[in-house]
């Protein structure tokens, strides 16, 4: 493997590690990707904690989406993939379900184009707006086309 892909998976691992270890997600849910230099995606395994990643499980994409090494990626790789596609110039996904998260999208009275406002300088520079998609089951192709 490549330093520059070692570099980038295992920055993926020190990440989902952090990630459960700050409770902003829990047992098998959310999903991590990153792009490395060569444009393979390297993305979270199916039915593994972000807790418990390692280096060689994760999964490989080429830049067409086909699993191309290690374990199968996790079911919402399409979404990745659409989320790279929406914004060329991301680097990685960060998909978690965390409590915060979770309760944002559940209000009724969410504005879904922009759902927290800006309650600081730094974050109205940094995020712009914080859009949330409306639910679909997370195993529909729709979920990827709502990012389009």
């Amino acid at each position: 493997m490549p330093r520059s892909t070692a570099n980038t998976a295992e920055s993926i691992v020190v990440l989902g590690a952090s990630l459960v270890a700050r409770s902003l997600t829990f047992g098998r849910t959310g999903n991590l990707s990153a792009l490395d230099p060569d444009s393979t995606l390297l993305l979270t395994p199916t039915r593994i904690s972000l807790g418990e990643l390692e280096v060689e499980s994760l999964s490989r994409l080429d830049a067409a989406g086909r699993h191309i090494g290690s374990l199968p990626p996790n079911k919402e790789a399409f979404l990745h993939l659409a989320m790279y596609r929406a914004r060329p110039s991301a680097r990685a996904v960060v998909h978690t379900h965390s409590t915060y998260s979770v309760a944002v999208s559940c209000m009724r009275d969410t504005n879904r184009d922009n759902a927290i406002p800006p309650l600081t300088a730094y974050y109205a520079m940094r995020a712009e707006r914080w859009r949330c998609c409306p639910f679909t089951h997370p195993v529909t192709r729709r979920s990827g086309r709502l990012l389009s």
